[in-house]
């Protein structure tokens, strides 16, 4: 009772927020635009997606002046032949996603993506000369000896800025809460203005040099968060370094959030008396488990031995990467964990107790519904689990079980939302595009409703030991793909033979 009064009353909240929005905020953005003297705007309204193209440099607008000030925009593409990306472009687009940018732009404006919260990736073209991203969506020049932009909806705890990094440019990393532990190399000089603002949470800063040289370093007001995190001199030498030692570093995905089927790369270093040395030789990895964690790849690259481990299923373990010849170790705690969209016989257990005839985890997660979720225990060897799932994709998904290894055991196929001729849906998105919230709700008490939607019942075997899929995703599954391909295949057909 109480968790539906606190429910609804930040939903009153809310509706009051999206009033002021809507009857004071920014405009609904055109469909069409110019932001350019030869520069133009593309907007769709059902999927988000901004494309900017013409030639030549984007207006460099002011605060709160930019046609895409506080928009809902989701994803931004700019084609070849634009130069600049305009100062102030996209402040304030807190829904804003991702940003393709191509090999013709030379010059990112002041603040082009600031108060984005909910950017997490930015793509450069590789041939592009003066830009450049990294494996997880970070603006660097394209030296990369300047860290540009941290994208502030990253949820990473942790990071390791490169080596070749000298300047942490200024706004770099502002109200990325998330991150906890930073790994800042010795070649960093300059640290800019606001580059750490209101990173609230960062408490360690492991410095790849020796507290005089992190003394040299040029930091800019508005960096507290980062001077008033511990800083450890991870590249003093104290008598706790005399010897040799191994040290072992992360990128990507991080040892406490590694979900099954996905991989993490570390590199281990060897150091001798505090200095880093080259990587002349294979160093030796274990486990205290095994079956969680393999090695997929590994590496001498200069100073560092790269290791690469990928994720098989669930659990916590020990890894030791040791060198034989100078008897030096390290052990780091790893952890796997099941994606979101996968549930253990435990956790299917726990689950329907807690939710049953209600909605689940999978509430909105890539457009899945599901309620009603029940288990049943038929034998020693199976179980069994039953379910509503609403799908609001236009195709076909599948509920899938597994045996322990991976071996697929049974399946459903999850119906797609009822493919109405007017899409209905769309429609109502696209007319009352600045009050989503309300149609969301509407959505939600309708979703078992089948004059209004298609819901699938799903009654399905489960190994002991097992697992279930369930996923509307083209690329993660066999048999939505299968499904969704002869779907496809039909529809052609019949559309020849004018059926």
């Amino acid at each position: 009772m109480k968790r539906t009064f606190r429910k609804l009353f930040f939903v009153a909240v809310f509706m009051v927020l999206m009033t002021v929005l809507f009857c004071f905020g920014a405009g609904a953005l055109a469909e069409t635009g110019q932001c350019g003297n030869s520069v133009y705007w593309n907007y769709n309204s059902t999927t988000k997606e901004l494309v900017i193209s013409g030639s030549g440099a984007m207006t460099n607008y002011s605060f709160g002046d930019s046609p895409f000030y506080a928009s809902d925009i989701k994803s931004v593409v700019i084609k070849e032949g634009v130069t600049t990306i305009g100062s102030y472009a996209f402040w304030a687009c807190d829904s804003l996603q991702s940003i393709t940018i191509p090999d013709s732009v030379t010059t990112i404006g002041s603040y082009a993506f600031e108060y984005c919260y909910s950017l997490k990736n930015i793509t450069v073209d590789k041939n592009n000369k003066y830009y450049c991203n990294d494996d997880y969506g970070i603006l660097f020049d394209k030296n990369k000896t300047k860290l540009i932009q941290y994208p502030i909806g990253n949820t990473r705890t942790e990071y390791t800025i490169p080596d070749s990094v000298t300047t942490i440019g200024s706004y770099a990393f502002p109200y990325c809460d998330s991150l906890q532990s930073l790994i800042i190399p010795d070649s960093v000089t300059t640290i800019g203005y606001c580059a750490f603002w209101y990173c609230g949470s960062l408490k360690d800063v492991y410095y790849c040099g020796t507290e005089e040289q992190w003394k040299k370093i040029s930091i800019d007001s508005n960096n507290s968060c980062l001077t008033n995190a511990t800083i450890h001199y991870v590249g003093a030498t104290d008598p706790s370094d005399f010897g040799y030692k191994l040290r072992l570093t992360s990128s990507g995905v991080y040892s406490d959030s590694i979900a099954v089927g996905e991989k993490i790369k570390l590199w281990a270093s060897l150091y001798n008396n505090g200095n880093r040395e080259n990587c002349t030789r294979a160093y030796s990895i274990s486990f205290d488990k095994q079956g969680i964690f393999e090695v997929t790849k590994t590496k001498k690259n200069g100073e560092y031995f790269d290791i690469t481990l990928k994720a098989k299923k669930s659990g916590t373990v020990n890894m030791t990467v040791s060198d034989s010849k100078t008897g030096a170790y390290v052990t780091m705690k790893l952890k796997a964990n099941n994606p979101a969209d996968v549930l253990t016989f435990d956790e299917v257990k726990a689950l329907a107790k807690q939710y049953e005839g209600i909605r689940t985890n999978f509430y909105d997660y890539n457009g899945l519904y599901v309620n009603n979720f029940l288990y049943s225990e038929k034998n020693s060897d199976f179980y069994s689990v039953q379910m509503n799932v609403y799908n609001e994709k236009a195709h076909y998904g599948a509920v899938v079980s597994y045996y322990e290894n991976g071996t697929p055991c049974k399946y459903e196929i999850i119906d797609p939302m009822d493919k109405l001729p007017t899409h209905l849906w769309d429609a109502l998105f696209d007319l009352f595009d600045r009050v989503n919230y309300e149609f969301e709700v509407l959505r939600d008490k309708s979703y078992t409703d089948p004059i209004r939607s298609k819901w699938t019942p799903v009654n399905i075997k489960v190994p002991k030991g097992g697992y279930i899929k369930i996923t509307n995703d083209f690329n993660d599954n066999e048999y939505v793909t299968f499904v969704n391909s002869v779907d496809l295949a039909i529809e052609i057909y019949s559309a020849k033979k004018g059926v």
